[in-house]
């Protein structure tokens, strides 16, 4: 089954207004972000799973931590 995946890197606010947009055909959703980047997870706390939450908060959402492969300190996240 085919499925559209939106890429909102860094999180560019030039996208705020249209981001939305998307959100009211997902079933799900999965917010990535690597492992070796604290401020990458606080920004998943304080403004992707708000955003999410407010446009749609029955649907399921999938976390996924990345590069762990390249994680050296374990005291991280």
């Amino acid at each position: 089954m085919p499925f559209p995946i939106f890429d909102y890197t860094i999180g560019q606010e030039v996208y705020d207004h249209i981001r939305p947009l998307t959100y009211s055909t997902a079933n799900v959703f999965l917010i990535c972000f690597p492992l070796v980047c604290p401020i990458s997870f606080q920004n998943v706390e304080a403004k992707w799973f708000p955003e999410i939450r407010h446009h749609r908060p029955d649907v399921p959402i999938i976390l996924v931590g990345n590069m762990v492969d390249i994680r050296n300190d374990l005291e991280i996240i």
